[in-house]
């Protein structure tokens, strides 16, 4: 058995830049590779004081690469953007509690907004490994803003694209494209829903949910400071044992059962 290990000293073997704000890395990593786990995350190191997490979007294990999807957003992710094929990176991981892929699902929907799209990648390839069906539906303010359409199209069963500005498959939110799948679909005994995006996003999401009667897990995009839980920067509202309290985004989460958030209390 691997011993566990958390930090890694990587290679950048690709960079694709998917939009003037947008890359994706890909960094050869075995170790990181062979840990990962679907809605885990990572930190890369930088300049800065604090690293930056980042969820992990493509693991290949085989090949020992990992990918991860980076938006230019500061001085730590604008440094990140300067790294081109060959260069090192120290990252750190991984870390939190991802996905649950169980035996008795059936069917899943996949559904993310903006940079909340990247970790769900990871949760398709291995729930297409699983034989499960995948209906996934993905959230832009426009087209123009639109990532990976084509990555999510041939990995999914069926994928629509979902933007507020300008044509798409669906006029309007994540959540649109959700009740249009819906509607192609339906639900059957092991049916649930994946959610990762902004919290807006994600509330929508519980309450379709809600009123559908479908289970969901969801990612939470916190701000996390140091990682492995010891500034609780990352905590959101949840309710154990019928009282409300907080779990911490990069300990207990970043994936959550919908039924474990307090909803009303974010």
């Amino acid at each position: 058995m691997m011993e566990r290990k958390y930090r890694h000293d990587a290679t950048i073997t690709k960079v694709d830049h998917l939009d003037e704000d947008n890359v994706f890395l890909t960094l050869n990593a075995p170790e990181l590779s062979e840990l990962s786990k679907p809605g885990q995350f990572v930190e890369l190191e930088t300049s800065q004081f604090l690293n930056r997490p980042f969820g992990v979007a493509i693991c290949d294990k085989k090949a020992g690469t990992v990918g991860i999807g980076v938006r230019k957003v500061g001085k730590g992710t604008k440094e990140i953007f300067e790294y081109k094929a060959g260069d090192k990176a120290t990252l750190f991981g991984p870390f939190g509690y991802g996905f649950s892929i169980s035996e008795k699902t059936s069917r899943a929907y996949v559904i993310g907004g903006g940079t909340g799209i990247y970790p769900l990648l990871f949760l398709l390839q291995e729930l297409k490994r699983a034989g499960i069906k995948t209906y996934t539906g993905c959230g832009f303010q426009s087209l123009t803003h639109a990532l990976m359409i084509d990555d999510f199209s041939h990995i999914s069963d069926d994928y629509l694209t979902a933007c507020e500005i300008g044509e798409a498959d669906v006029s309007g939110t994540a959540v649109d494209a959700l009740a249009e799948l819906y509607e192609r679909h339906g639900q059957s005994d092991g049916t649930i829903v994946y959610a990762c995006g902004p919290i807006p996003m994600l509330k929508a999401v519980n309450a379709w949910c809600e009123e559908n009667g479908i289970d969901a897990e969801c990612s939470f995009e916190a701000r996390m400071g140091c990682g492995f839980g010891v500034c609780r920067g990352c905590a959101i509202p949840v309710i154990r044992d019928g009282q409300p309290t907080y779990d911490r985004c990069c300990v207990e989460g970043p994936v959550f059962r919908r039924g474990v958030v307090d909803w009303e209390g974010l």
